[in-house]
């Protein structure tokens, strides 16, 4: 594993993935190109030293290893999507004197 060529945008990615399995959905709801979401997805996999996704012309399925993943990231993914909450709610108006 390769844990600095680790990024949080190719996880993002890779999650939107297994929940649509299929490489084209994932693009369309990330608004990116299909090429780049699969070019990600081959990323993402050359860091981590192993493969996420049983691939087969009817689309993509995670393997044991894509599943465990995908449970971390989700797990990080509520933690960001809460943070930008937080974030949001955080009023940046003057106050005092």
């Amino acid at each position: 594993m390769k844990p600095d060529n680790l990024s949080w945008d190719d996880l993002r990615i890779f999650m939107h993935v297994a929940r649509c399995q299929n490489l084209s959905r994932a693009g369309k709801q990330l608004k990116i190109d299909q090429s780049t979401v699969s070019r990600r997805i081959n990323q993402l996999e050359y860091a981590l030293g192993f493969s996420v996704f049983e691939r087969s012309s009817s689309g993509l399925q995670l393997n044991d290893q894509g599943a465990r993943l995908l449970a971390q990231v989700e797990v990080m993914g509520d933690g960001f999507s809460g943070l930008l909450e937080q974030l949001s709610s955080v009023t940046n108006t003057v106050s005092g004197r």
